[in-house]
């Protein structure tokens, strides 16, 4: 569809068999937008009415379908690039004496440059450690050290011996040199199989520095779902000042189910320069959902001045009814 005075225009269909675009970019930096499935990718500006690219091109081993494609400048050259990952079947692969072949990695990088997308063998530091059966699960693009170049950060889980189930946070430094060339990888960690995830950066508290916002999934009523704020700091997002908000905490409704407090999304709702959360709670098995707002403060989110509206309030339907 394409943008205008009016709106978008009618979808058009892209003349491109079997393809489904997993990232978004100006992988090439001539100024039109391309799109990329994983293994092919499909070069802008695309032709009005005909819906054909200016030319296609497949990247050598890349492989369709991955999990997440997470987009972004991490060498500040001006040019798209992108992380994916894959999913790990680890009965398939660790546990078969016969493990189906032609398997994807767990995580792999493509840069942009002036010919497009290339492989990058071996795969920046940092991304390295995390092609394992560890993770990662989630990532995100944002500048977390107001360097002005894109960083990557994703959730995954943590080992510790005796200390039970763990995640932890994984910051990989974007930079001239590359990402993950300039210094290392921080590492936050916390409690939990699903500590961390549904990762977000965005300004929250208004200090013009990016904050990272992710999830904590409960499972039971007496274990809530939590999400977390971690304030910006000299380094990039820290535990230190961490906010911790209950699923259950005054001013949130109070029937919101387990294991479905997540965050959607960080948008300025109220107009006044910082982000407020929107978190869904998709009410497994009924016909509707919640939705609660958490306006960005100075002081981070504020549970009792939050706003708590239903699908049906807004005339939207989720789930099956």
């Amino acid at each position: 569809m394409y943008g205008g005075p009016r709106g978008l225009s009618e979808r058009r269909p892209i003349e491109a068999e079997a393809f489904r675009p997993a990232a978004a970019g100006d992988f090439d930096g001539d100024g039109a937008a391309d799109l990329f499935d994983g293994r092919t990718t499909l070069y802008g500006p695309f032709r009005r009415g005909a819906g054909t690219a200016a030319r296609t091109a497949t990247v050598p081993g890349g492989h369709t379908g991955p999990r997440q494609a997470v987009a972004g400048d991490y060498d500040a050259d001006g040019r798209t690039d992108v992380v994916l990952t894959y999913p790990f079947n680890g009965d398939d692969y660790e546990q078969n004496d016969d493990p189906p072949t032609g398997r994807p990695p767990q995580i792999d990088y493509y840069q942009g440059g002036t010919g497009g997308l290339r492989n990058s063998d071996p795969v920046p530091p940092g991304l390295d450690s995390m092609a394992t059966y560890e993770g990662p699960r989630q990532g995100v693009a944002g500048d977390v050290d107001g360097d002005g170049v894109d960083d990557f950060v994703a959730n995954g889980e943590h080992h510790v011996e005796g200390a039970g189930a763990r995640s932890k946070l994984t910051v990989i430094h974007g930079s001239k040199a590359g990402l993950g060339r300039a210094r290392p990888s921080r590492v936050l960690t916390g409690s939990g199989t699903w500590w961390g995830s549904s990762p977000m950066l965005g300004d929250v508290t208004g200090d013009e520095k990016p904050d990272l916002v992710a999830a904590r999934p409960g499972f039971s009523l007496t274990d809530t779902d939590r999400l977390l704020l971690f304030p910006a700091g000299a380094r990039g997002p820290a535990t230190e000042g961490q906010q911790t908000v209950r699923g259950d905490d005054p001013g949130l409704p109070g029937d919101l189910e387990e294991f479905s407090f997540g965050p959607l999304d960080l948008l300025d709702v109220d107009g006044d320069g910082r982000r407020d959360v929107i978190v869904h709670s998709h009410k497994y098995g009924r016909p509707y959902g919640d939705f609660v707002v958490l306006r960005g403060t100075p002081k981070g989110f504020l549970p009792k001045e939050a706003r708590h509206f239903t699908s049906d309030d807004v005339g939207v339907r989720v789930g099956r009814r």
